[in-house]
């Protein structure tokens, strides 16, 4: 039932061209609270949404952060909102910093500037684990290849390469993700251009399941906990999900987040992300998401409606009702878990840290997508349509087209390798007095 004080509320939603965003869309505009959108792209997803009001573009907060900040203040001159949502670190990360953005500070879902430094940078981050007794990878911070050189022959491969933050405060902002090395060699292949926007982190590799612990946290207690695990991710070698399901929250999961959370001070949502081993309930933490993840469409059609608690207690100053959430409860970013499937049946990737599934896990897998009752998509649902229909038209003209290009570029092959073209090759090479030879990459 809608309360009759929440129509006169309004919202708005940046990073609309994200799925998380999509969702926090309509979750709150099913309680009859009035969601606008904002996006730095063109068409985003969430415009195609019957909830949407209004949509707003921005500069690209990555390309030229400080138009992105005017923006945000000219549009929030022209319009009042209860509550603004930055849903990824692209956005949050420069209204968090700017001191034009004071005005709004109480209408920001946005943590205290300590905290989020805290969780932004992972060395800080392995820093605040250990003062709290959180058991994290083995890990050293480089700053320079040299101390990487110096380091790599003492390592037990393969070994993880994390950016210590991954929109670094750089030249150049842009999003920088973790990469793996199985060699000396590779480490500092792999390290050297990420050195120049930010310090490393040469951590071991953990191995266990992926899972999260979501939560939502009033000035530091904890007072909502939702766990998922992760079943399909892109990339292979470890991603985001595609494919995730709800699970019971682990204990000792549950009182490692609670420490963390404590020891920050934290008040909104949050992810704290572990590599788990169930069997023996050892845990490494990877990282706090001090923002809505990727993986909210799973907590919100399992039932654990975070931005509906974000909204009561930022806004309404009102602590969640206490509910549970269904368990084995499934959610598919359709278009995403397609392309693992197809990295899946073509082996694409040959690293040792992947474990392929078996035919039988893998049609167990997609026959869930058939259950009416514990099975969801991220984008597609059925009483807001439009966004999944145009999600899937997409992905199949995305196809298409490469499709298109595999079978031209087939054709133009043996076109160049047909007898007509090499004779007359043969004799332009044959009263040609100069030849340029044109590399790309190093094949020649």
């Amino acid at each position: 039932n809608r309360s009759p004080t929440l129509s006169d509320k309004r919202v708005l939603i940046l990073d609309a061209e994200f799925p998380a965003a999509l969702t926090i869309l309509r979750s709150l505009s099913r309680q009859g609270i009035h969601c606008d959108i904002a996006s730095a792209q063109n068409k985003p997803i969430s415009q195609l949404s019957r909830f949407a009001k209004q949509t707003f573009f921005y500069p690209d907060p990555l390309a030229d952060t400080q138009a992105f900040i005017d923006a945000i203040c000219s549009l929030l001159q022209q319009h009042h909102y209860d509550l603004i949502i930055p849903v990824t670190e692209r956005t949050l990360i420069p209204l968090s910093a700017s001191a034009q953005l004071d005005p709004w500070r109480d209408s920001l879902a946005i943590a205290n500037q300590q905290a989020l430094e805290l969780v932004l940078d992972k060395t800080k981050t392995l820093q605040l684990a250990a003062q709290c007794g959180v058991h994290t990878p083995f890990s050293h911070t480089v700053s320079s290849l040299s101390e990487i050189q110096r380091l790599a022959s003492s390592l037990d491969y393969p070994v993880v390469i994390k950016p210590g933050q991954s929109i670094p405060n750089a030249d150049i902002r842009r999003q920088l993700s973790v990469a793996y090395a199985h060699s000396a060699e590779e480490l500092l292949q792999l390290s050297e251009p990420l050195l120049a926007s930010c310090q490393l982190l040469i951590q071991e590799y953990a191995h266990g399941v992926g899972t999260g612990v979501e939560i939502l946290a009033n000035h530091g207690e904890l007072v909502y906990a939702f766990q998922h695990e992760r079943i399909h991710e892109l990339p292979l070698t470890g991603g985001g999900s595609c494919l995730r399901k709800s699970i019971t929250v682990n204990p000792v999961l549950l009182e490692a987040s609670r420490k963390l959370i404590k020891a920050l001070s934290w008040h909104g949502v949050a992810m704290v992300e572990f590599k788990w081993q169930p069997n023996t309930d050892k845990y490494w933490l990877m990282e706090i998401n001090g923002r809505f993840w990727g993986s909210l469409p799973l907590a919100y059609a399992a039932g654990a409606d975070f931005p509906k608690m974000l909204f009561d207690l930022l806004v309404l100053k009102q602590l969640p009702v206490s509910q549970d959430y269904k368990k084995e409860v499934y959610c598919r970013k359709l278009t995403s878990d397609l392309h693992w499937l197809e990295q899946v049946l073509r082996r694409s990737d040959t690293s040792d840290l992947i474990q392929y599934p078996s035919k039988k896990s893998i049609i167990k897998d997609c026959l869930i997508a058939l259950h009416p009752t514990r099975h969801f998509f991220d984008i597609q649902c059925w009483y807001d349509p439009i966004p999944g229909i145009i999600d899937v038209f997409c992905f199949i003209k995305e196809q298409i087209l490469r499709l298109y290009r595999i079978v031209r570029y087939k054709t133009l092959l043996r076109w160049h390798r047909s007898s007509f073209v090499h004779k007359q090759l043969k004799k332009r090479v044959h009263h040609a007095k100069h030849i340029l030879f044109l590399c790309y990459g190093n094949i020649n």
